[in-house]
């Protein structure tokens, strides 16, 4: 066996080997991170029943679902979907993602027939988000959660650099999203229902 054809492990790479407390911590914060989506469901469910006249049938038929994973984009993740109705090309869903190190992420994403329905109110009510912090896609691929300038602009930007026309005349799918981040764990709840609310009342 040569020595030169085993990987040597940096200074930096050992030190973390050797940090048992760093998954003690990282337990106790995807845990408090369950705990918080958990409780952001309930405010939705809550929310929900007021706008029921505004949802689809059947979208409500299918249960909320928290998920979670270690690997996107190499970091973490745990997603909360509520609304979540996904079948086929038609979607209709709501979904909060809590990021390792970078963001919270509230999403509305509206595909196929629910686009369709949807469409009419959202292009005369997207000014209600122009203020607001919302970006919108851009991007080809509806499973980018990140938002860089690649597959997401601001609602304003959005506006000042796309023909408008277009865009909603080729959208195959369309997502609204808000971020927050993470140093604003503690309000992370309740921006997360005022998202929720600020969509609901941007295509109802």
């Amino acid at each position: 066996m040569q020595d030169s054809k085993i990987p040597k492990l940096s200074t930096q790479e050992l030190n973390a080997l050797l940090d048992v407390k760093f998954f003690e911590l990282k337990q106790s914060v995807m845990d408090k991170a369950t705990h918080l989506l958990s409780s952001l469901e309930l405010n939705l469910k809550e929310e929900t029943g007021f706008h029921r006249a505004h949802i689809p049938n059947g979208v409500l038929d299918v249960d909320s679902k928290i998920s979670k994973g270690e690997n996107y984009r190499g970091l973490p993740y745990l997603v909360l979907d509520y609304p979540r109705y996904f079948k086929n090309e038609n979607i209709f869903a709501f979904r909060s993602m809590f990021w390792w190190g970078n963001y919270f992420t509230f999403t509305l994403h509206l595909s196929g027939m629910h686009l369709e329905h949807y469409l009419p109110k959202l292009k005369t009510n997207l000014n209600k988000l122009e203020l607001r912090n919302t970006y919108i896609s851009i991007g080809e691929n509806p499973w980018v959660h990140h938002v860089d300038n690649s597959h997401y602009l601001t609602v304003q930007e959005w506006r000042n650099s796309v023909d408008e026309k277009a865009y909603f005349e080729n959208a195959k799918y369309i997502k609204l999203v808000r971020k927050l981040d993470i140093n604003n764990w503690d309000q992370a709840a309740a921006f997360g229902l005022e998202s929720y609310k600020l969509f609901l009342n941007t295509i109802s």
